[in-house]
């Protein structure tokens, strides 16, 4: 076992701690405390800033951790992957003497490999054109080629929905851990196109929202690089920049064929219902369906994401956040039907807990809070019994175990 600092701020239920935790010489938390949700309200109520936990294995390289590449990389170590490989193994040896099959079934993505490779590589070319492009406003062929290739893609996302005949988004569908913007803007057009196809928007409306979707971002090619890679936290002045982008992106598509839906979706997607958005702060119902809808998948996506300066958020956390905004950031109708089509832990998905046991889940009708087995003892665990107590942590996917 390794002991390491952790901020409270990012103590997970469910941790062991290693050291008394003392204040003004005074012991208030006991040592081999395991963290839940009233140790958590004690300690920010004591105003401590971190205190120690065990852990299985060694602590991440900070330097490692704070470096721009450090989202490529995967988040388990070898040690981890090659225990979570024995443990796989050895739950289908206790099933066979138990008598009991072993699901063989592979959760399958709505995109495949081609397809994702294929629209991250018109995103990429995408980029690229409106980056060397002066004036999109004013070249009718980048404008053509910027609005040919989202198209495509779009099309090609539609079809993979639609030929599933579930409909659902699967965490393992949106993760990645190189090319984030490439990979963001793909990952917020496919939340959008199923939240759409659930909030009851027709084949037309769905190919516009897709647009709008994919290329919400692109007015960061207007920010400076050094802002929008920018580590720690942005001052007043570089947040206000940035606010610029939604106005930056629907100036690029400005006097392009694309209609008004479309370059509205981009500008109004930092919006909220509240009117303390950007970069107009209109509220409610004024902000359009497409901008609704988006704001959505952008944040669902963005907080549970790989990036230089941070840890990801577990999907179910992000729920939560989202929904805790509800008529406040984000429209009812929009959540509901968000929430209805994603799933956040599919049947078979690996899942390490937040005392770093590691389980299969094996039952997920409650998408929060999921019945999850644990790979060496073979108990089962309903995380929504426990939940003030053990959480999920992180999805360990297939080929974080398979390539290490």
């Amino acid at each position: 076992m390794y002991i390491t600092d952790v901020k409270v701020e990012e103590l997970r239920i469910g941790a062991m701690i290693a050291q008394p935790v003392l204040k003004d010489k005074q012991k208030f938390i006991s040592e081999n405390t395991r963290v839940d949700k009233n140790i958590l309200k004690r300690l920010q109520q004591l105003g401590i800033d971190s205190v120690s936990i065990r852990t299985k294995y060694p602590p991440k390289n900070l330097k490692e951790a704070n470096s721009n590449d450090s989202h490529n990389k995967s988040p388990i170590n070898k040690s981890k992957a090659e225990t979570i490989r024995q443990q796989l193994r050895f739950r289908e040896i206790r099933k066979k003497i138990e008598g009991k099959e072993v699901s063989s079934s592979k959760i399958k993505p709505v995109l495949g490999d081609t397809l994702r490779e294929e629209a991250v590589e018109n995103i990429r070319q995408l980029f690229t054109e409106i980056e060397t492009s002066e004036n999109i406003q004013n070249n009718t062929i980048t404008a053509h080629k910027v609005i040919s290739k989202s198209d495509e893609i779009v099309k090609q996302l539609e079809m993979a929905i639609t030929a599933d005949p579930e409909g659902h988004v699967h965490i393992y569908d949106l993760k990645q851990y190189d090319e984030y913007t490439f990979h963001h803007s793909l990952s917020v057009a496919l939340l959008s196109i199923v939240t759409g196809k659930q909030c009851g928007l027709d084949y037309w409306d769905i190919m516009k929202l897709g647009q709008c979707a994919f290329l919400h971002d692109i007015g960061k090619q207007k920010i400076p690089i050094e802002i929008i890679n920018k580590k720690g936290k942005l001052t007043d002045e570089e947040f206000k920049i940035v606010q610029q982008h939604p106005v930056h992106g629907a100036s690029i598509l400005e006097n392009t064929i694309l209609s008004d839906d479309v370059r509205n979706g981009v500008k109004y997607h930092h919006e909220k219902l509240s009117g303390r958005g950007y970069p107009e702060g209109i509220s409610g119902k004024d902000i359009p369906l497409f901008s609704r809808i988006i704001s959505v998948a952008d944040v669902f996506d963005a907080l549970t994401s790989y990036r230089p300066y941070r840890d990801p958020m577990t999907p179910h956390k992000a729920c939560e956040i989202i929904i805790s905004e509800i008529n406040t950031s984000f429209d009812y109708d929009v959540v509901t039907n968000f929430v209805a089509k994603l799933e956040l832990y599919p049947v078979n998905a690996i899942v390490e807990l937040a005392d770093e046991r590691i389980g299969i889940v094996v039952d997920n009708n409650n998408k929060l809070n999921p019945i999850v087995e644990l790979l060496e003892t073979g108990e089962r665990l309903d995380l929504h019994k426990v939940k003030d107590q053990l959480e999920i942590m992180q999805v360990i996917y297939p080929n974080d175990i398979e390539s290490i």
